[in-house]
């Protein structure tokens, strides 16, 4: 089912930027961790952001000189850290620990994007699906983690800026998840709730692209 769809995924976009005009590839990192609210100062546990990668191909369809759509097919990690929160009264019952969430995914973001010479303002959406999910604790390396707990599709709402030297585009974009990846919940040892973590994904993105066509 997974291999069908990254098919569908992949011609879909071939297709696509075949028929129209900049097509390339892309390369860059992602800044990014799980949001639903600040911990609570009682909580032991801090959310922390992780920087992660992205890499695929990447395609611009220009309607006129001010006005054009632009796709990707990427293959983009995303996650977060837990780390002791400082802030707690409760810090001196946590041993120091550092545990690492890795999501990855294929993700299609699209946008409408509005030229000003050779600055862009896009925004749009970004469509994505969860390929693995593993999990490090201390660096000690990594675990695969059972899908069952993971939700496959993602969607989330994006925005950005960019800037083109002919072949080449250096571009920066914050997408924001709108849904809840996950149905986990930290808790203590008495079942009580530590930091209520939904994993809705907030990610920075810094790319450099480059265009054959």
């Amino acid at each position: 089912m997974k291999n069908s769809i990254i098919l569908l995924f992949f011609f879909g976009m071939i297709t696509v930027t075949s028929a129209q005009f900049d097509f390339g590839v892309k390369v860059g990192f992602n800044l990014s961790k799980a949001t639903q609210g600040k911990p609570s100062d009682e909580s032991p546990i801090a959310i922390a952001p992780m920087l992660a990668y992205h890499f695929g191909i990447s395609s611009e369809y220009t309607f006129t000189d001010n006005l054009a759509v632009a796709g990707d097919f990427l293959y983009s990690v995303k996650g977060e850290r837990l780390v002791p929160n400082k802030n707690t009264d409760r810090f001196d019952i946590v041993e120091p620990f550092s545990t690492r969430f890795e999501y990855h995914y294929i993700a299609v973001p699209l946008s409408l994007k509005y030229k000003i010479g050779n600055f862009g303002i896009s925004g749009g959406a970004e469509f994505s699906y969860l390929l693995n999910t593993f999990v490090a604790e201390n660096d000690l390396g990594y675990t695969a983690v059972d899908d069952f707990f993971f939700d496959g599709f993602d969607l989330g709402i994006l925005g950005g800026i960019d800037y083109r030297f002919d072949k080449l585009a250096i571009g920066l974009r914050f997408i924001r998840g709108l849904k809840d990846e996950s149905g986990l919940l930290f808790t203590d040892e008495n079942g009580v709730p530590l930091t209520g973590i939904s994993t809705f994904h907030e990610t920075l993105q810094l790319s450099a692209a480059y265009f054959f066509l």
